[in-house]
Parts: C-alpha cells; structure tokens; sequence
C-alpha cells in the first residue's frame, strides 16, 4: 500500500502546471500550494520532486502524513 504524503511549494501553480502534476491531488492556502496524495515508493517520490524542480517550483517542505491511529 502507498505511503501519504504531504509536498508544499511556495505559491500558487498555474493550470498549465497543474495539468503536468494532474496525478498528484493539490489543495491551495494562502501563499502555497499543499498537495497530498498517495505515493507508492522513493522512486516515485524522486519521480514527483523531479517534475516540481523542472516546474520552476520553490520546495518548502515534504512529509509524510500519518492516519489518527499511527498507521500510514
């Protein structure tokens, strides 16, 4: 099963954007762009970290999200 994690950036993403990134869920707060998804390994999460560099986007954080009873 997936880990879930957490990626924010800096800003907002224009729809072009968020048309590459059309895998991965985002939710928008003021001044950043919080996505939060499943990701089924590293590779993937290289993967996903790669295409936001090739984006332009300005990394803030990555983490992964753990559910209320301690499980991922």
């Amino acid at each position: 099963m997936p880990d879930l994690y957490e990626i924010r950036i800096r800003g907002g993403l224009s729809d072009a954007k968020r048309d590459r990134l059309a895998d991965t869920v985002g939710t928008f707060e003021p001044c950043e762009t919080v996505m939060r998804g499943p990701i089924a390994d590293q590779a993937e999460l290289r993967g996903v970290l790669a295409r936001l560099t090739e984006l332009g986007c300005e990394l803030i954080a990555v983490r992964p999200i753990t559910a209320r009873d301690g499980s991922r």
